[in-house]
């Protein structure tokens, strides 16, 4: 989490907290195509998967992708969000 928090580009971590929080509170894993209008991304970017992969990747300490869908990469990263440290994300604005 540290790394995330500690991105130079406030935007990219802006979107990193988002994809986390979508990801975390989702039913089941989500494709990039639905993760982008959730994360709110400009609607020009809700077709450029490459873009949000991009910013996957800079989760990749909790998540992944595989053909196209993100997934935690453990159980025990999305229990940090819900039962750990992690759960200050959903306290945060950004």
């Amino acid at each position: 989490m540290e790394q995330i928090l500690g991105l130079d580009d406030e935007e990219d971590k802006k979107l990193c907290l988002r994809v986390l929080r979508s990801v975390v509170t989702a039913y089941r894993p989500l494709t990039l195509e639905e993760l982008a209008p959730i994360t709110e991304l400009p609607i020009e970017l809700h077709h450029d998967t490459g873009f949000l992969d991009e910013i996957v990747e800079l989760c990749s300490s909790f998540l992944t992708v595989c053909q196209g869908t993100t997934y935690f990469v453990h159980q025990s990263a999305k229990d940090y969000f819900i039962t750990g440290e992690g759960r200050s994300i959903f306290l945060s604005n950004k």
